[in-house]
């Protein structure tokens, strides 16, 4: 039986993507860019790390020149990780999304069109 997927709600996709990561609940998870705006995958980094893990993050552009959202899963990291979304008319406001085997696991909340990077969480 598959986990439920832990829901977004309005700005707070990078938390809930690390909730469904992680496989643990949003009261466990600080609100990263609330708290840190620019600085959010920073400190993110800083509490993973207390818990024996880091972070990465890969362009999509290390996988394949085009950033189309709906290239084959072969493309993508296999296993988990966080993808980000970007929507071509608003640059400026990516979302994250949780993801396994180079499928999106979660529904973006907007339409976004181009998937421009991954996170990845890792063990130390």
């Amino acid at each position: 039986m598959k986990k439920r997927l832990y829901t977004q709600t309005k700005d707070d996709c990078w938390r809930i993507a690390l909730c469904n990561f992680l496989k643990i609940s949003p009261k466990k998870v600080p609100h990263f860019v609330k708290r840190y705006d620019e600085q959010f995958v920073e400190e993110t980094k800083k509490w993973l790390n207390k818990r024996g893990k880091s972070i990465i993050y890969l362009p999509f552009s290390s996988f394949l020149e085009s950033g189309n959202l709906y290239v084959s899963n072969s493309l993508c990291p296999q296993g988990r990780c966080i993808a980000i979304l970007e929507k071509e008319t608003d640059l400026d406001n990516n979302h994250a999304c949780f993801m396994e085997n180079g499928k999106l696991l979660e529904t973006p909340g907007r339409n976004y069109d181009k998937l421009i990077g991954f996170f990845i969480i890792y063990n130390l």
